[in-house]
């Protein structure tokens, strides 16, 4: 067989992992066999809602109706009114500027801070993913940044809150590198894909302090935990700190349509009213994302929704403590839908992986961890059979 005439992401082109796929159905996959494979990772962080989800597909068909597309210089209902949703939902004032990926949203976020604040470096998490664009590739701290091929001028990492509960290095790193020459904090709300490690509210409050004492500014990567993940309708809800930039991405739009948004709080984004935005996208604010927003703001709100989201949560948390009676498995981290499992192995994670394939589940996983990130609105009794199913998997490994 010659090479396929596509690239595979984060892959060796020769072995990449590989679902053959025929078909889909709304919880997953079907292969060639007609065989189902049901997702417990929501595609990757971004298909919270499911694959065939009406409400989302009608706004979708909908929208290619009515506007399909405008050049961002437009003004209209959808987008000044979604707009105003989001940021009610947020719950502070601010405005939006509208992207295609987490990591465009976060590359703008960095390009207002620098602009806002005239300063060069941007502080970030030793273990985190903040997108594959070099620059939101340089904040990261995994093994995609060694892709990057050249350094990273103007960013410098601080320790993850596990290794610096009370902030002590990161305040050490601040006064080394100046606090003048520091723009920005970016951190993942809560870690995703590199481990669901959910901080203390103590060390927000902490790092909050830090930032307003040396008037550095906090932007918040909620590329994962947004639109109901933790939930709540965003992570950093669950604890008290207001940032000054927020990321989106991924759920924002259910996965139907690449879409993202950067949150700019109003103080700061009140600045460029007289100063020209260095920031712009072909395809900045375009209307089918903007609809498939508008109607995740209405379906994450709905009170079904609400009400299998809340079961689901309970469903997930009785799965933890069958799971830490476990010796097969070393540590469980959780919050609202979004799961770490360690396992005690060395193994390659590879043939666990194709160990669930086989069992009819797909799962992501990472070093010796499986990350469940579950569709928030799966059918409570379908995501229950699933987590039997890879309880036993686990057990039996």
């Amino acid at each position: 067989m010659g090479h396929r005439k596509y690239f595979h992401t984060w892959s060796n082109q020769n072995n990449p992992k590989v679902i053959e796929l025929k078909d889909t159905f709304e919880w997953g996959y079907i292969t060639p066999s007609d065989d189902k494979i049901f997702d417990l990772s929501s595609g990757s962080y971004h298909q919270s809602f499911g694959l065939k989800n009406k409400q989302l597909i009608d706004a979708l068909i909908h929208q290619l109706n009515e506007i399909p597309m405008a050049i961002p210089k437009t003004e209209f209902t959808l987008k000044t009114e979604v707009s105003q949703k989001l940021v009610d939902r947020i719950g502070f004032d601010g405005r939006i500027f509208y992207t295609l990926s987490g990591a465009e949203s976060n590359e703008n976020a960095l390009k207002m801070v620098r602009q806002f604040t005239k300063r060069e470096i941007i502080l970030s998490c030793e273990n985190s993913y903040h997108g594959a664009t070099s620059g939101s590739l340089a904040l990261s701290g995994d093994w995609r940044r060694d892709a990057l091929g050249t350094s990273a001028p103007g960013q410098a990492f601080i320790p993850n809150f596990y290794n610096d509960p009370d902030l002590e290095k990161t305040k050490k790193i601040i006064k080394d590198i100046g606090a003048d020459n520091i723009a920005a904090i970016c951190l993942e709300t809560i870690t995703g894909g590199n481990g669901v490690y959910i901080p203390p509210e103590s060390y927000y409050i902490e790092l909050e302090k830090v930032c307003r004492t040396n008037d550095i500014k906090i932007i918040l990567d909620e590329v994962i935990c947004g639109f109901g993940r933790t939930g709540k309708d965003f992570g950093f809800q669950n604890y008290p700190i207001k940032p000054d930039f927020i990321t989106f991405a991924k759920s924002i739009s259910g996965g139907y349509f690449p879409f993202g948004a950067t949150f700019v709080s109003e103080d700061i984004a009140s600045f460029f009213d007289s100063e020209v935005l260095s920031c712009g996208l072909t395809n900045a604010s375009h209307p089918i994302g903007l609809r498939l927003l508008d109607e995740v703001l209405n379906l994450t709100k709905d009170a079904n929704f609400q009400n299998t989201l809340k079961e689901n949560i309970n469903l997930l948390s009785h799965f933890k403590d069958k799971l830490i009676k476990l010796d097969s498995v070393s540590e469980v981290r959780s919050i609202g839908m979004l799961m770490a499992i360690e396992l005690n192995t060395n193994e390659d994670m590879r043939v666990f992986w194709e160990n669930c394939l086989n069992n009819g589940l797909y799962i992501n996983t990472t070093r010796n961890m499986i990350i469940l990130c579950p569709y928030l609105n799966y059918p409570n009794d379908l995501l229950e059979d699933c987590l039997e199913k890879l309880l036993n998997i686990i057990q039996n490994k």
